[in-house]
């Protein structure tokens, strides 16, 4: 690309991230194309950059779609124009949908919309009744300082909108309607657009709805284990790692799925444990604050050297399970305060 097209190497390699199949198709479009010529190496921050990538997966997600179509038999212009024209087409026709029709990922009734000028921030955050269509937020996702991205329904309607860092695709903002939470049902589909642009992790406070779709959760850390902070797969019960520690005040896990707390795990406070089903507390666990267990005996499996600094509080019977002498308390014992399960 670079000695037969006579692009930059930085450009060339940049063609050969899109698509190494389509690179060199992708190259002589930035040659034929007046406007790209100027392209200078700062690939982070071009906004001709930007805004051609995006028009570039446009067209590389319809060629995906749709078979027998041979890109070398296009020009950019007509790649474009045939591109746009299928993503409108997956929306059914609705005087009440949005303008927006620039699909990334096709969920089904549900797509993935990606947010790329101000117009496209404007009408999302008016819709949406969030702050997402302001000028910072606009400036910012229009010059490519930031990626940002709606579900839609069929009718081209918003209902989940996120904005992440373009480098560290860190998620730092995830919004429902005006601002609420998103309903756990959309959170599959954030499964879906994860895999394709595997996001860091969610900083915005709404995360907090994905204790609502533990799939989701369980989905997300098949792929990424960190996604999710070790607090929080532990408060619903996921423990996917060998080992760990944990500074939150108080953990209660309540899901209704077995519990595995695997060998050499530190808690350094306070963690309650209620549940009809399986749990096991594995070897070395150390528990600086209370111990609540309220689990049914049969359903309790002790591994050896357990330490709980604080109190250690019983469900009913459990004072008489035969491996309770393996948890050393250094503190009070009790099963009085709690009911049978």
């Amino acid at each position: 690309m670079v000695n037969k097209i006579g692009i930059k190497e930085p450009i060339a390699e940049w063609c050969l991230s899109k698509s190494k199949k389509y690179c060199l198709w992708i190259a002589n479009q930035i040659v034929n194309v007046q406007s790209l010529l100027s392209l200078e190496m700062n690939l982070e921050n071009d906004y001709k950059l930007v805004q051609f990538g995006n028009q570039i997966d446009r067209i590389l997600d319809w060629k995906k779609e749709v078979q027998n179509i041979n890109l070398n038999e296009y020009n950019f212009s007509l790649a474009l124009k045939e591109a746009d024209k299928f993503h409108k087409s997956l929306f059914v026709p609705n005087n009440n949908g949005l303008k927006n029709t620039n699909v990334v990922l096709d969920c089904g009734d549900y797509k993935w919309v990606q947010l790329i000028t101000p117009n496209d921030c404007k009408e999302e955050g008016n819709t949406m009744g969030h702050c997402i269509g302001n000028s910072s937020h606009s400036q910012r996702i229009s010059s490519g300082g930031s990626i940002a991205f709606s579900l839609r329904d069929k009718y081209n309607r918003p209902h989940l909108t996120i904005e992440a860092h373009s480098v560290r695709k860190d998620i730092f903002e995830f919004k429902g309607n005006s601002n609420h939470q998103p309903k756990p049902e959309y959170l599959e589909h954030f499964v879906k657009l994860n895999e394709k642009y595997n996001f860091s992790e969610i900083t915005d406070g709404t995360r907090m709805c994905f204790e609502n779709n533990i799939k989701a959760v369980e989905d997300i850390t098949k792929v990424n284990s960190t996604f999710f902070s070790f607090d929080f797969q532990l408060k619903l019960g996921l423990l996917p790692f060998a080992e760990g520690e944990s500074y939150m005040e108080q953990i209660n896990i309540t899901t209704q799925k077995d519990i595995l707390i695997p060998d050499n795990i530190s808690i350094y406070n306070s963690i309650s444990i209620a549940t009809t089903e399986k749990v096991t507390l594995g070897e070395n666990l150390l528990i600086g604050g209370n111990l609540t267990l309220q689990v049914a005996p049969s359903n309790l499996k002790i591994k050896d050297n357990i330490g709980v600094g604080g109190n250690l509080f019983l469900g009913s019977k459990l004072s008489k399970h035969k491996d309770i002498n393996k948890i050393s308390c250094f503190g009070e014992i009790s099963e009085s305060l709690f009911i049978r399960i």
